[in-house]
């Protein structure tokens, strides 16, 4: 699908139909900071190749019909340098900003991954999960610091913070009809679960599982939504952090 000379990528976003993936590869000056594959393979789409005043991307989300890609992106030079959220078409035409998230120096909070629903775009600010249309950001649900989507559109996975509490809840992409999950335990002693993403219809969860200790048992999992974690069958059994999704 893709392959680079150095470095790694950041979270990988399937379109919908699960043909295309959207990532940004880092660290390396001479990659692109946008690149769609399809997962079949073939030649590359580079959207930003055109638009260098756009020199980072942090989350990505494809629009319900995959004929859009929503990101983080960050333009200007130090000290002005801001974060906008963006929307552009996968041959790089149609660029524009839609939201306005901040300057990078005030501590701004970078999206795992971002859902595009019917309604508009989700987005955690670090706070809140908060919804982008028109041009305005609205409030769905509080202490939310992430959120994926299924690949039908009908659910969304988030990971709430409340105190030193992490839990991962699943509810309808306007907030309603949620429920917990499950709770991360203390990272040092237990399993901690990281990129909970749902699949296509919400009914199974992929993860990466990072081992409470040095025993060798990282690795990318899944399991039933409804179960608990502690039913995960390994995927592939990892010793580095990995980037990997499915939908």
């Amino acid at each position: 699908m893709y392959d680079s000379r150095r470095g790694f990528v950041t979270d990988l976003t399937l379109d919908r139909a699960g043909r295309r993936v959207a990532f940004s590869p880092c660290c390396n000056v001479h990659d692109p900071v946008l690149v769609v594959a399809r997962v079949r393979g073939g030649t590359p789409l580079k959207p930003l190749a055109h638009h260098p005043k756009v020199d980072a991307v942090g989350g990505i989300g494809w629009s319900p019909n995959g004929r859009r890609i929503a990101f983080e992106g960050t333009t200007g030079s130090y000290p002005d340098r801001v974060t906008y959220l963006w929307t552009v078409r996968p041959d790089g035409t149609g660029l524009r900003p839609i939201y306005n998230l901040g300057s990078v120096d005030n501590n701004l909070f970078i999206n795992d991954a971002l859902a595009w629903t019917t309604e508009g775009i989700l987005f955690s600010n670090g706070h809140n999960l908060r919804m982008v249309k028109g041009g305005e950001s609205t409030l769905v649900l509080r202490r939310a610091r992430s959120v994926r989507i299924s690949g039908d559109g009908s659910r969304i996975i988030t990971e709430r913070w409340r105190k030193n509490s992490r839990s991962v809840w699943i509810s309808a992409p306007d907030g309603s009809d949620q429920h917990r999950l499950f709770t991360q335990g203390d990272p040092v002693r237990v399993a901690t679960f990281y990129d909970v993403t749902p699949n296509h219809d919400a009914s199974a969860l992929l993860a990466y599982r990072m081992s409470g200790g040095d025993d060798g048992s990282d690795a990318i999992v899944t399991w039933l939504t409804e179960a608990s974690p502690t039913t995960a069958t390994v995927v592939e059994p990892i010793k580095y952090a990995p980037t990997a999704t499915w939908n």
